[in-house]
């Protein structure tokens, strides 16, 4: 799992996962938890990898998805030009231009 507790910081702050296996600790946990202030400009990209749980941003602006596999409906969170596709019960975000 990956915990982001942003603060109040006066320039932006982001984090870009390109791979990786994210997996919340228990049932119904958060694969990806960003808390933030009210005037944090934290940002999580992620461009691919393998999340198990839930994903639990502050506010959709905080995260971005272009690419992974997600066990539970991304589609809030997935950036313009892409898509969330089902199969089998996951989730694969991919561009909408490979569909």
């Amino acid at each position: 799992a990956l915990h982001v507790h942003g603060r109040d910081y006066d320039r932006p702050f982001e984090i870009t996962i390109n791979a990786g296996t994210f997996i919340g600790s228990g049932s119904g946990e958060n694969s990806v938890a960003i808390e933030t202030m009210a005037n944090d400009r934290t940002h999580i990209v992620i461009n691919g990898g393998t999340f198990t749980g839930q994903l639990h941003p502050a506010a959709t602006e905080h995260l971005s998805i272009t690419g992974g596999t997600f066990d539970h409906d991304p589609s809030a969170y997935v950036a313009d030009g892409y898509v969330a596709v089902k199969d089998n019960g996951i989730w694969t975000v991919q561009a909408l231009s490979n569909i």
